[in-house]
């Protein structure tokens, strides 16, 4: 279990590195604990992702393919994240929820 976070640590470097440095030892072992700071350092959450879903709007010079694919990336990792069922109740509650 070491091995992991100890090869993990030495590729890590400035925002990832600072994050990975202020958990406990006890979190550093546990990938999950170190998963979720780094998600939350980065801004890679729940939340996040239902924002860029929310304000997400064609950028110049981009294909409507290329949007669709980015729109839908965002909300599949909002739901994946909100750990929702992929049932139409599931989405409609996360969706009517916010």
């Amino acid at each position: 279990m070491k091995k992991w976070s100890s090869s993990l640590c030495v590729l890590l470097s400035g925002r990832a590195m600072d994050c990975y440095g202020r958990l406990s030892a006890e979190q550093a072992k546990d990938y999950d604990k170190v998963k979720e700071a780094l998600m939350k350092r980065y801004d890679l959450t729940e939340d996040s992702y239902r924002r860029e879903f929310r304000t997400c709007k064609l950028a110049e010079g981009e294909s409507p393919y290329v949007f669709i694919v980015r729109i839908v990336t965002y909300l599949d990792r909002w739901i994946a994240l909100s750990k929702t069922d992929n049932s139409y109740e599931k989405l409609k509650e996360l969706i009517v929820r916010e």
